[in-house]
C-alpha cells in the first residue's frame, strides 16, 4: 500500500492469507469498508474515493477471498485422503518438516507448483510455443513455407483458384419513391393527386464509350387512386411460368419499384437517364402546355382532368412520348457513388431527339448549362433514392424473374428486380457464363410512310412486336414477352410510343422476350403497324385504328440467330403461309403466296438487335462448329460430315472473337474434347490440337489464366463416351506428331512449349477419372495403364527434352515454363502411374544434363528436381527404412554402402541419390550454381522439419538418416573452405571450427557415455580410425537409428548446408 500515487515507497503490507472477509463499515465514513482477519490479527479499515470504486474493490475482494476458500478447502480434502488411505508398504516415518510439508503451509502457494516439476515437464514446457529452428533464419523462412505447406497437402497461395461464378461490378440499390407535377387536382377523396398516369422507365447511359449500358427497368409510383380511376382491368398471370412460388400473391409483381444495377467500370460519365410517357392525347406540345403553364387555378386542372380521363377511357393502351430528365450517378473527381444529389429539372420531349443516339448527344453536354437552358422545362420533381448495395434484399427477382435467396413466403418486401448490364467489347470485362439467361431485346427504330400510297391515313403509327410460332390465319403471339407495370410478367404483345401526326416515326422503345430454348425455323417476329385516331370529338366506324401494315422477320437465318440490324420491306396485307415469301431473284417476284407490298416493297422498317443469351451465340465461327459437332455426334446420323469439312471448320475457330471465347470456354473445351475422343481421323484430332492450343495462347495473352485453371480444377471431366479412347491417350498420341523437329509450323510448338502446363494438367486430370470411372484405381500401379499409352508418354518426354536443351537460347521462357511443367507432371504421375516407370523418366531427363552445362541448363536442371522432391510422398517414395529391415535380396552385405552416395543407396533411395548427386556434381561448378544447388537441398530439409506429419519420435532421425551421405560430400570439399579459413583469425567464427563443433556434438556424444569423448574432439574434425566420425563407430550408428535426440540428424546437415551457403552468400 502507497502513500498516493505519486509515491513508490510502500507504507504497510497486508498479508491476504490471513483475511476472512470484507464488509461494509458505514459507520466510518460512507465509502468506507473493513477488512477481517483471523484471530491475532489486526484487521484494517480502508475507504474508495467515489461510489464506483467503492463497489469495485468490495466485489473484486470479495471474489478473491472466495476463491481462496475454495483452494483451501480442496488442499484441506486431499490431504483427508492421502491421511485416512493405508501406506502401500511399511516405511520409516517421515519427518514432520519435511519439504513439501512446508511448502504447504507457506504463504506463496506458487512454491508447491515449482517443487513437483519434474524433467518431463519442464521439458514440456519449453517445447510450448517454441519455434521451428529453421523459422529463425529469414531465407528459409521466406522460401519454404510455402513448399512445406504444400508438403502438407496444401497448395500454395498462388496456386488458389475458384470456380466459375456469377461476377458483378459495381452494384447499385435503386428505390423509386415519386414523381411530382406541380399541374394537379383534387380528386373525389378531396386528396390533391396527379391529373393523370405516368408510364416510367430508367435505364444507363454511358456517354464516355457512347453505348446503352443496362437494359431498360419500368418502374411505377402513381398513386393508388390513379391507378384505380384509370385502369380497371384485372390482371392474372400465372407464377409457374416464370419459376416462381405458385401461392405467391399475383399483385405483388405488378408495380415494382427497386432495381439492383451493376456497373462493371464505374466512371462520372455514366448517366442515369428517366424517361416519362402519358396517355395519348395528340402532339406532345399540345399535351404538355398544360403542365408547362401550370397555375393554382383548380378550374384549368379539373379541366385538364376530365379530358385526360375522356382520352384514357378511349386511348388507354397507347402511349406517347411525354418527358425526360437525367442526372451522373457518380461523382466528376472523387468517383464514387453520388447518392444525395438530385434530377435538376424534367425537360419536355423534342419529337425529333427520341432515339438512343440523340439521347447519348445530350449527356454528351450535359455538365454544359447553356445547352440545356434551350430545353422547355416542365414544372415538377421526381425522387429516386441511390443507395450503395450492401447485401442482397428480400424477396428479389433477377433479370429473368427468377426467385433469389432469401425468398420468404408471404413476401415481406417490396420486389426488387435485378436490371441486366450489357455485354462489354473488353475482354476483362466478361466471365463465364454460369447462369441461365436467354433474351433477345428488339428495337423497332425507323418506319419510313413518307412515299406509301395504300393507306389515305397513316400518321399516327402505333408499332405492335409480336413473338409467334406459325404463320397460320389462327395462329397468335406467344406469351414470352416481358409487360410492363400494371400487365401480367409475361404478354404476347407490346406497343411503342405513338408519334403524332408523324409519318417517319423514329422510336425508341426496347421490347425484351424470353427466347424459346428450342427455337425453330417457323419463330419469328411480326411487326403491325396500325393508325391511331386521336380526335376523341369524331366518331370512326372501323374504330380508333386501322391497321396499315405488316412486317415479319424469322429469327433464324441459315439455322442461326440473326441480330444484325435489319432493313425489311412492309405488307399491306398478311396472307397466310406468308413466312414462304422468297424472292426469285433479279426482280422476277416472290414465291409463295401474292403479297401487296407498300411503296414496290421497298425495304422501309429499321429493327436493331440485342442478345444476351448464355446458350445462344453471336459467333459465327462458333456456331458452325457447335452445329458440325451435334452431326458428329449423332449417334445415327443420315449424313456422316467430309472429314475436310470437319477440318476447315475447326481451322475457322481460330478466327474466334475473344469475348466469346471467355464466356463460352467451358462449352466449347468440353466439345472439342469430345471431339477429340470421338473422330477416328488424325487429321481431325490434329486440327483439334492445334485449335486448343491457339485458344489457350489466346487467354494467356489477355492475362486470363484465372479461367484455364479453373476449367481444369472444376469443369473438366473425361466425355462419357462408349468408345475406348480417352482424352489423356489422344493427346499423348497427337502431341509427338504436333512437337516434331520436322514440323515446320514453329509458331503453334512455341505457343505449346509456353502454355504446355494447361496440356499436362488436363492429361493428369484426365488419367485420374480414366482411373476412378474404371476402378482401375484398386489396381497395382503397373497395371493402370496399357503398355501402348505408357510408350505414348515416353514419345512425349523425348520429343520435348531436346526443345529444352537446344532451344534454351532462342526461347528461354518457352524452355523454362516445358521445364516445369514436365516436372510438376512427372510428380503427379508418381502418384498414378508405375514408380519405376516414373523414375525411369526422371532419370532419362536427368541423363541429358552433363557436368559444365551452360548456367540455364543447371538452373533447369535444379528447378527440376525441387518440384519432383516437394511431392507429398517423397519421403515414402526413399524408402528410409533401417537397413536390417530390408528383405535379404536388396540388402547390402556392408552396412557403410547405405551411409554413402553408393550405388546401393542410390538403387535404394533413387530420387535423394539423385538429387545428391547433382548436387556433388555442382560443387564442382562456378559460385551462381553451387548456391542453386545447396539452396535445393537446403529447402528441402527444412520443409521436412516443418511437416508436422512426422513429428512422432525417431521419424526425423529417420529422415536425416537419408542424407548421411551429404556429410561425406561435405568431407570431401573442406577444401573449399581453406580460402575463408585464413581470412578469419577469430576461433568463435571459424567455418572449419563451427561445422567440427556441430559435428561433434552429434558424432562425439554416445546415449551411454556422453563424457568419455575427448574435449579436443569438440573443437578439431579427426578422420583417424579412433574418430567418431569413423563409420564403426556406435555413437554414429545410434544417432542414425534415432536412440539420440530426434532433431540432431536434421540439424547437423542442415547447418553442413549453411557452411556453404554462407561461402557463396546471395
Amino acid at each position: 500500500m502507497y502513500k498516493d500515487e505519486k509515491k513508490g515507497e510502500a507504507k504497510v503490507t497486508i498479508v491476504m492469507d490471513f483475511c476472512t472477509d470484507v464488509v461494509k463499515n458505514p459507520k466510518r465514513g460512507r465509502y468506507c469498508f473493513e477488512l477481517r482477519m483471523t484471530s491475532g490479527h489486526k484487521s484494517y479499515l480502508l475507504a474508495a474515493e467515489n461510489e464506483l470504486d467503492f463497489k469495485d474493490w468490495l466485489s473484486k475482494l470479495s471474489s478473491v477471498l472466495q476463491q481462496n476458500k475454495i483452494q483451501e478447502e480442496k488442499r484441506a480434502a486431499s490431504l483427508e485422503r492421502e491421511r485416512m488411505s493405508p501406506p502401500p508398504s511399511p516405511a520409516p516415518a517421515a519427518t514432520p518438516f519435511g519439504t513439501l510439508k512446508g511448502l504447504e503451509q507457506s504463504m506463496n502457494p506458487q512454491l508447491m507448483r515449482y517443487a513437483r516439476e519434474t524433467d518431463a515437464s519442464v521439458a514440456a514446457a519449453r517445447a510450448d510455443g517454441r519455434r521451428r529452428l529453421f523459422e529463425l533464419w529469414p531465407p528459409v523462412a521466406t522460401t519454404c513455407g510455402s513448399s512445406a505447406k504444400q508438403g502438407q497437402g496444401a497448395p500454395p497461395a498462388a496456386d488458389q483458384v475458384d470456380p466459375y461464378k456469377e461476377v458483378f461490378g459495381y452494384r447499385v440499390h435503386l428505390k423509386c419513391e415519386s414523381i411530382r407535377m406541380k399541374l394537379q387536382v383534387v380528386d373525389d377523396r378531396e386528396n390533391l393527386c396527379q391529373v393523370e398516369p405516368y408510364h416510367t422507365t430508367l435505364c444507363l447511359f454511358d456517354a464516355k464509350n457512347n453505348r446503352k449500358l443496362t437494359e431498360n427497368f419500368h418502374f411505377d409510383v402513381n398513386s393508388a387512386s390513379i391507378r384505380s380511376t384509370f385502369n380497371t382491368s384485372i390482371v392474372t398471370w400465372d407464377p409457374n411460368k416464370l419459376e416462381l412460388p405458385s401461392n405467391l400473391p399475383s399483385e405483388w409483381l405488378l408495380y415494382p419499384k427497386q432495381a439492383i444495377f451493376s456497373i462493371t467500370n464505374p466512371h462520372p460519365d455514366i448517366f442515369l437517364v428517366v424517361r416519362i410517357e402519358k396517355v395519348l392525347q395528340g402532339g406532345i406540345c399540345q399535351s404538355s402546355e398544360p403542365y408547362v403553364k401550370a397555375n393554382k387555378d383548380p378550374k384549368i386542372s379539373q379541366k385538364v382532368y376530365k379530358n385526360i380521363a375522356a382520352c384514357c377511357q378511349r386511348l388507354g393502351k397507347y402511349r406517347m412520348p411525354f418527358a425526360w430528365t437525367a442526372r451522373p450517378i457518380f461523382r466528376l473527381y472523387s468517383n464514387e457513388l453520388d447518392t444525395t444529389s438530385d434530377f435538376h429539372a424534367l425537360y419536355r420531349q423534342e419529337s425529333n431527339k427520341l432515339t438512343d443516339e440523340e439521347m447519348l448527344k445530350l449527356l454528351t453536354d450535359y455538365r454544359k448549362p447553356d445547352k440545356f437552358n434551350k430545353f422547355t422545362v416542365i414544372p415538377g420533381s421526381l425522387e429516386i433514392k441511390v443507395s450503395a448495395f450492401s447485401e442482397l434484399p428480400a424477396n428479389s427477382l433477377t433479370t429473368s424473374l427468377a426467385p433469389l435467396k432469401p425468398f420468404p413466403i408471404p413476401p415481406a418486401a417490396e420486389p426488387t428486380v435485378e436490371v441486366t448490364e450489357f455485354e462489354g467489347l473488353s475482354e476483362k470485362d466478361v466471365n463465364p457464363y454460369t447462369i441461365f439467361v436467354n433474351h433477345l431485346y428488339v428495337y423497332p427504330l425507323l418506319l419510313n410512310f413518307d412515299s406509301q400510297k395504300n393507306f389515305t391515313r397513316a400518321r399516327n403509327i402505333a408499332c405492335v412486336v409480336e413473338l409467334r410460332d406459325s404463320d397460320n390465319e389462327e395462329a397468335k403471339g406467344l406469351q414470352c414477352i416481358y409487360g410492363r407495370p400494371g400487365q401480367s410478367p409475361l404478354v404476347s404483345q407490346m406497343s411503342c410510343a405513338v408519334l403524332h401526326h408523324n409519318t417517319i416515326p423514329m422510336w425508341y422503345e426496347e421490347v425484351k422476350i424470353r427466347l424459346p430454348t428450342n427455337i425453330l425455323q417457323t419463330h419469328h417476329l411480326l411487326f403491325t403497324f396500325y393508325h391511331i385516331s386521336c380526335d376523341i370529338t369524331k366518331k370512326r366506324e372501323n374504330g380508333i385504328e386501322s391497321c396499315v401494315g405488316y412486317a415479319w422477320l424469322p429469327l433464324l437465318q441459315k439455322g442461326k440467330l440473326n441480330v444484325e440490324t435489319q432493313i425489311i420491306p412492309v405488307a399491306s396485307h398478311l396472307p397466310p403461309g406468308y413466312l414462304s415469301v422468297t424472292p426469285f431473284g433479279l426482280g422476277k417476284g416472290n414465291a409463295g403466296p401474292e403479297i401487296t407490298w407498300i411503296d414496290s416493297q421497298k425495304p422501309i422498317f429499321t429493327i436493331a438487335f440485342n442478345l444476351v443469351s448464355t446458350i445462344n451465340t453471336k459467333d459465327q465461327h462458333l456456331y458452325n462448329l457447335f452445329i458440325h459437332a451435334e452431326k458428329l455426334l449423332d449417334t445415327k446420323p443420315s449424313v456422316v460430315p467430309a472429314e475436310s469439312e470437319t477440318c476447315k471448320i475447326l481451322k475457322a475457330l481460330h478466327a474466334i472473337h475473344l469475348t466469346t471465347l471467355i464466356t463460352f470456354l467451358p462449352t466449347l473445351f468440353n466439345q472439342l474434347f469430345t471431339l477429340l475422343v470421338v473422330t477416328s481421323s488424325e487429321e481431325i484430332g490434329l486440327n483439334i490440337i492445334r485449335v486448343l492450343i491457339n485458344l489457350v495462347n489466346m487467354l494467356y495473352e489477355a492475362n486470363r489464366r484465372d479461367i484455364l485453371q479453373s476449367y481444369v480444377k472444376y469443369v473438366f471431366v473425361l466425355p462419357d463416351i462408349k468408345k475406348a479412347r480417352t482424352v489423356h491417350e489422344e493427346m499423348c498420341k497427337h502431341l509427338p506428331v504436333i512437337l516434331h523437329p520436322n514440323n515446320t509450323d514453329f509458331l503453334v510448338v512455341n505457343k505449346f512449349m509456353h502454355h504446355s502446363d494447361f496440356f499436362f494438367d488436363i492429361i493428369i486430370k484426365s488419367m485420374a477419372q480414366f482411373l476412378l470411372t474404371t476402378g482401375r484405381i484398386k489396381m497395382h500401379r503397373h497395371e493402370r495403364f496399357s503398355s501402348d499409352y505408357l510408350e505414348k508418354v515416353d514419345h512425349l518426354i523425348q520429343v520435348l527434352i531436346p526443345y529444352v536443351l537446344i532451344k534454351y537460347k532462342e526461347m528461354p521462357l518457352e524452355t523454362k515454363e516445358v521445364n516445369k511443367s514436365l516436372a510438376h507432371f512427372l510428380k503427379r504421375c508418381l502418384s498414378l502411374v508405375d514408380r519405376g516407370f516414373v523414375f525411369k523418366l526422371i532419370n532419362s531427363y536427368m541423363d541429358k544434363f552433363n557436368p559444365g552445362d551452360p548456367r540455364v541448363l543447371q538452373e533447369y536442371k535444379f528447378n527440376f528436381l525441387e518440384i519432383v522432391c516437394n511431392h507429398e510422398h517423397y519421403v515414402s517414395f526413399n524408402l528410409p527404412i533401417q537397413h536390417n529391415k530390408l528383405s535379404p535380396r536388396n540388402r547390402s552385405p556392408d552396412h557403410s554402402q547405405e551411409f554413402t552416395l553408393s550405388e546401393e543407396f542410390c538403387k535404394h533411395h533413387f530420387i535423394v541419390g539423385l538429387l545428391l548427386q547433382e548436387i556433388k556434381t555442382s560443387l564442382n561448378e562456378v559460385t551462381h550454381i553451387r548456391k542453386i544447388a545447396l539452396n535445393t537441398l537446403r529447402n528441402l530439409i527444412a520443409k521436412h522439419d516443418l511437416d508436422n506429419r512426422y513429428k512422432n519420435k525417431g521419424q526425423m532421425s529417420r529422415i536425416a538418416l537419408l542424407y548421411v551421405p551429404w556429410l561425406s560430400i561435405v568431407l570431401e570439399n573442406l577444401n573449399r573452405l581453406d580460402v575463408k579459413c585464413n581470412e578469419e583469425e577469430d576461433g568463435a567464427d571459424h567455418l572449419i571450427n563451427r561445422m567440427s563443433s556441430s559435428s561433434s556434438y552429434l558424432f562425439g556424444r554416445s546415449s551411454a557415455v556422453s563424457d568419455s569423448t575427448p574435449r579436443s574432439h569438440r573443437f578439431t574434425l579427426h578422420l583417424d580410425k579412433d574418430s567418431p566420425m569413423h563409420f564403426r563407430n556406435s555413437a554414429f550408428y545410434e544417432a542414425i537409428a534415432g536412440q539420440c535426440k530426434a532433431d540432431f540428424g536434421v540439424i547437423i546437415i542442415y547447418r553442413s548446408c549453411i557452411l556453404f551457403y554462407r561461402e557463396y552468400p546471395k
